[in-house]
């Protein structure tokens, strides 16, 4: 029960928000930037965690690629805008690969400093650091 109460809560998810992630979404709707979640999960859950944390209304509703079907969501994606046009921010190694090999430029985001080198995404520190580029 307290599991579920603690998951259910909307608190839960604004208090889970790293501090960069409002200054940079606001940075890039006022830019008029498009942006969007690519997600292989389970879309219910994935589009409460974004309302839930108050983010929802950041991202484009046609952008919101949610699938647990890879393949469908590469389909999705393709057929939605041309890769060089899309720009990738992702916390895990192997799919800033993948998307930056897709041809997309890919950022993967680092927040503690590691000595692992990735080959084809950029490595960022913090999400402001799109800000300056």
């Amino acid at each position: 029960q307290r599991f579920t109460n603690t998951f259910l809560d909307p608190l839960f998810y604004r208090q889970a928000l790293y501090q960069d992630v409002i200054p940079t979404l606001e940075f890039f709707k006022k830019k008029n930037v498009r942006m969007g979640i690519l997600s292989q999960s389970w879309r219910r859950q994935q589009i409460f965690k974004l309302a839930a944390s108050g983010i929802l209304h950041y991202f484009d509703p046609s952008l919101l690629l949610i699938s647990r079907n890879k393949r469908r969501f590469d389909r999705q994606l393709i057929l939605k805008t041309h890769p060089k046009h899309i720009i990738v921010i992702d916390n895990l190694p192997d799919m800033a690969v993948y998307f930056s090999r897709l041809g997309m430029k890919s950022f993967l985001i680092r927040r503690n400093p590691t000595s692992q080198k990735i080959n084809g995404p950029i490595v960022i520190r913090a999400l402001t650091d799109l800000t300056r580029l």
